[in-house]
């Protein structure tokens, strides 16, 4: 008989490690700002996902996570780490081009995407609570977009196809985890990724000069530990609990954007924002209390 495993629920140390994962992401967030000065977005995404990999993958295979990198679906592999790769160029160059706040609050709009994708390829029911979710999601993303009031930038649109990007993948990924463990998800989304970035950087090559070589490397550090802490606070704690300190991203980026590049993002980000993270919240603890009560109606009295 196989023994299963309780689910842990240590919420203080899953907490750390998500905002851990939120601080460093709005820290990357800053330096990918930085060395877009000298840079183009295409060549750090590149320097980005090489490191990443050069870190992680001998971390998870000194765990024994990669002991066996068999795929039943390798095709989808390849599709998942296509759209990972696009999410990847998208969001960085919508951070080398718009306020660091606006970046994050347009990739909120993910799990409204999620849901959407969800109901189509994967048949999954919408009930009302994700209706409401996605009806006020996107009242959230036009109070950020202001049609009519503001111009359409290039940086937008790549923080909306990122934000479309990372819907595609979620959807992907669940698939694949039906037969896939999630450390061997990752190493082929990496590794999948590394080859297409190259081919988009090579025609915007450029070195790191001797002053962006230490942000650079600290840059692939933080990728790695952004996929390391993630992945630990949702082991660690309910992902429903864990779930909204990832919009602590948007308070860090906010201040890292103000500190240090004087950015003073508008009224209505933050209201966009919050509009689109409460809707995506409230559509959350529905879905929860939904399961709880599910799981504690009373089996039905059997027959005579």
């Amino acid at each position: 008989m196989t023994t299963v495993l309780p689910q842990k629920n240590n919420f203080m140390i899953g907490a750390a490690y998500m905002l851990t994962a939120s601080v460093s992401f709005a820290i990357l967030g800053g330096l990918v700002r930085e060395l877009s000065a000298d840079m183009h977005p295409f060549v750090i995404v590149f320097w980005r996902t090489a490191l990443a990999l050069v870190i992680l993958v001998p971390i998870l295979w000194g765990s024994g996570s990669l002991r066996d990198l068999k795929s039943k679906r390798l095709g989808l592999q390849f599709l998942n780490g296509a759209f990972f790769g696009f999410m990847l160029l998208a969001n960085f160059y919508a951070l080398s081009t718009i306020p660091l706040a606006d970046t994050v609050s347009y990739s909120f709009a993910a799990p409204i995407f999620t849901t959407i994708c969800a109901a189509i390829f994967l048949g999954e029911k919408i009930r009302l609570p994700r209706i409401m979710a996605i009806i006020f999601g996107f009242i959230g993303m036009l109070v950020l977009l202001q049609p009519g009031v503001q111009p359409l930038s290039l940086g937008v649109i790549a923080a909306l196809s990122c934000a479309v990007a990372i819907s595609i993948s979620v959807t992907l990924v669940r698939v694949l985890a039906r037969t896939e463990k999630p450390q061997v998800i990752t190493f082929y989304a990496l590794v999948l990724t590394l080859p297409a970035n190259l081919v988009f950087a090579l025609p915007v090559w450029s070195w790191p000069s001797r002053d962006n070589l230490l942000l650079v490397l600290v840059m692939g550090v933080l990728a790695a530990i952004i996929q390391l802490c993630f992945s630990k606070a949702i082991a660690e704690a309910e992902a429903s609990a864990m779930m909204p300190l990832d919009y602590t991203r948007l308070v860090f980026s906010a201040l890292i954007g103000y500190f240090f590049f004087d950015e003073q993002p508008q009224l209505n980000t933050y209201v966009g924002a919050v509009i689109i993270m409460a809707s995506v919240l409230y559509a959350a603890h529905r879905e929860r209390l939904e399961a709880r009560r599910k799981k504690e109606k009373p089996a039905p009295a059997p027959t005579a």
